[in-house]
């Protein structure tokens, strides 16, 4: 049954897993729900994926919608935004969360136009104003000020929400939802779009807020000569590589790789801080990392509070001494896999 209420999440998943962002949006949704009197939907679409339906009760969900079709195994623009605006015109929502990644910035906009509903983008919190109006928070003029949209609609509003900025509640493993199978129809010939396969993506292009391993350098790692040790460790661990705003002003990261409050917030498995002192500039940008291992020659540096593991150490020695040791474990890994 629909609450003309309710407050629904968009799950996205990888590899069998629930994304960081999905989680994050769930804590929202609660919140949300839990002042307004009423409850949380979660949105699963895919094949075979009705296993998820439990981790999203435990983060918050009253009631788990599964879309369960082979069209929808793969993201596709028109599968995903048919499928959705239906069930979303069907039983009008208040809210529906989207997260700000590569598919739900391809996804909320063309589900707007096709609802004609109204769309605030990279959200970072949203609340409930008097009334029960939705007040909805982000970043604006290059992440200087911060700009509070109210919307006094009636009818359903979409927000997408920037991942690694809420972060992630604790779970409650005694929550269940009610599991409810939403017949899908789509046609096949009106999806333009067929997913033949994935690519893993080059960390020096994806973007940091998708990263599950982040090696990022600051003032501590040097000028343009020394640089080249951040990305020979992040290339050793596969990872991305960002840095403080510090990094940004010596011309060695573009700003989109810039990690800090006024840049991007990321929640990576694993974040490595090389030379960064940790001003809470930066170290409001990386609150949803799993791991942080921060390297510094400064035992004092504020980075080590933030920190799971503390090296204190000469960069100039650490940095090409691990990235050596994991070419060597990865070559070892190799030949004993030929044998």
């Amino acid at each position: 049954m629909s609450q003309a209420n309710e407050f629904w999440v968009v799950a996205e998943y990888k590899d069998g897993e629930l994304q960081e962002v999905t989680l994050e949006m769930l804590g929202e949704a609660r919140k949300l729900a839990d002042k307004a009197g009423s409850l949380v939907g979660a949105v699963l679409m895919g094949e075979g994926v009705a296993a998820l339906a439990d981790p999203l009760a435990h983060y918050g969900a009253d009631r788990v919608l599964l879309l369960d079709d082979a069209l929808l195994a793969q993201y596709t623009t028109d599968a995903y935004t048919t499928a959705l605006a239906e069930l979303i015109q069907e039983q009008a929502p208040s809210l529906v969360l989207i997260g700000a990644t590569a598919n739900g910035k391809d996804l909320a906009p063309r589900l707007a136009a096709r609802l004609r509903a109204g769309l605030a983008t990279n959200c970072m919190t949203i609340k409930l104003g008097e009334g029960g109006a939705l007040q909805m928070t982000r970043l604006d003029y290059g992440a200087q000020f911060q700009r509070t949209m109210v919307c006094s609609s009636t009818g359903t509003q979409l927000a997408t929400i920037q991942p690694g900025v809420i972060g992630v509640g604790k779970p409650d493993t005694t929550r269940q939802a009610e599991l409810t199978t939403v017949e899908v129809k789509l046609d096949p010939n009106k999806i333009r779009t067929k997913a033949l396969g994935y690519l893993k993506p080059d960390p020096e292009k994806i973007d940091l807020t998708e990263a599950d391993i982040i090696v990022s350098g600051g003032r501590g790692a040097g000028g343009p000569d020394r640089w080249p040790a951040i990305e020979e460790l992040a290339a050793a661990l596969g990872a991305a590589v960002g840095g403080s705003r510090v990094a940004m002003d010596l011309g060695l990261i573009p700003w989109k790789r810039m990690i800090g409050i006024s840049g991007k917030s990321v929640a990576p498995k694993l974040y490595v801080a090389a030379g960064i002192s940790g001003a809470s500039h930066h170290t409001g940008g990386i609150r949803g990392a799993k791991l942080v291992i921060a390297i510094n020659n400064d035992p004092a540096a504020p980075i080590f509070q933030s920190a799971d593991l503390k090296v204190v150490a000469d960069l100039r020695e650490v940095l090409p001494a691990t990235a050596k040791r994991l070419r060597d474990m990865a070559v070892s890994d190799e030949q004993g896999g030929q044998q």
